[in-house]
């Protein structure tokens, strides 16, 4: 029987705009801001991540890791997977999580019901319509929205936490703000929006960076790219199909493939939202994952 194709040959290669030659933001405008993304990159971090391998278990039971040409090269094989996976959470996800996080962090700098109630309605039409580009593959939106909402629950009790500590009223202030609107992301609809899809992970994951001082986009798109690499990594560690040394370097050339990504999508001001997914063999085996006999992760 003729071996599985490789998954080389389904990727698409992401449409990366030309953007003007800008100083990229590489500043985090506090010590405070910079621990916060420390914080949110860390594995520790209890939003259940570990228990979704973005559809690698399922490729691998499926023979993509496979070649016949090179039967022992799984490094390369792996590094193929993670930067493809990646690459199309960004163009699928990207741009809903910066429209997210910029219009968050526009309110904490006016503060105002009227601007609580706009940024609400944008950050559950942004949600709805990333929503509709991923819920074809069920395991994947499965695990978005779990993910969201142990996010959101974590971010609730740090906050919580934050404000029974000795401080100052500008500290105070901000934590007010943030813990006004993140109560109301996880309040429930009302009657007129009980069709809105729950919060998935970027649309949470954009407020939370913006509520925490992460003033930049570009900051923010690299955090969602390596956490979803390092839990893929993960995942390829607890599969065998990497050993725990190697797996530090195939994370480390994971970010080789959407460096130029991250300044594009940051750079986006249209309107009309486009969410592609760049690697569509990665939607088509990730559903699989529901039928496999035997299985470690949940997705």
């Amino acid at each position: 029987a003729p071996p599985p194709p490789a998954l080389t040959d389904f990727y698409l290669e992401p449409t990366v705009h030309p953007v003007k030659e800008e100083p990229l933001e590489t500043n985090i405008n506090s010590s405070s801001a910079f621990w916060n993304v420390l914080l949110l990159a860390d594995s520790g971090l209890p939003t259940g991540s570990f228990a979704h391998s973005a559809g690698l278990e399922a490729a691998y039971q499926l023979g993509m890791f496979h070649d016949s040409n090179n039967s022992n090269n799984k490094h390369e094989a792996l590094l193929h997977f993670v930067q493809a996976s990646v690459a199309s959470i960004l163009q699928q996800g990207g741009p809903v999580l910066t429209r997210v996080h910029q219009a968050v962090w526009d309110h904490c700098q006016t503060d105002s019901m009227e601007g609580l109630l706009s940024t609400q309605e944008q950050w559950k039409t942004l949600n709805q319509q990333y929503h509709w580009a991923i819920v074809s593959n069920g395991p994947a939106c499965e695990a978005s929205l779990i993910q969201g909402k142990s996010l959101l629950r974590v971010a609730l009790q740090w906050t919580l936490d934050a404000q029974q500590q000795n401080n100052s009223d500008e500290e105070k202030e901000m934590l007010r703000i943030a813990r006004e609107i993140l109560q109301c992301m996880m309040a429930p609809g009302d009657d007129t929006n009980k069709n809105d899809p729950p919060l998935h992970l970027v649309t949470v994951l954009g407020a939370v960076t913006a509520l925490l001082g992460i003033s930049s986009s570009t900051q923010v798109l690299q955090l969602l790219s390596y956490t979803v690499a390092r839990d893929i990594v993960s995942a390829a560690v607890r599969l065998n199909l990497v050993g725990p040394l190697s797996s530090v370097a195939v994370l480390a050339q994971a970010q080789q493939a959407v460096a130029a990504l991250h300044q594009d999508i940051a750079s986006q001001d249209d309107d009309n939202l486009f969410l592609p997914s760049t690697v569509p063999v990665l939607d088509a085996i990730q559903p699989c994952h529901n039928v496999l006999s035997v299985r470690l992760f949940r997705s």
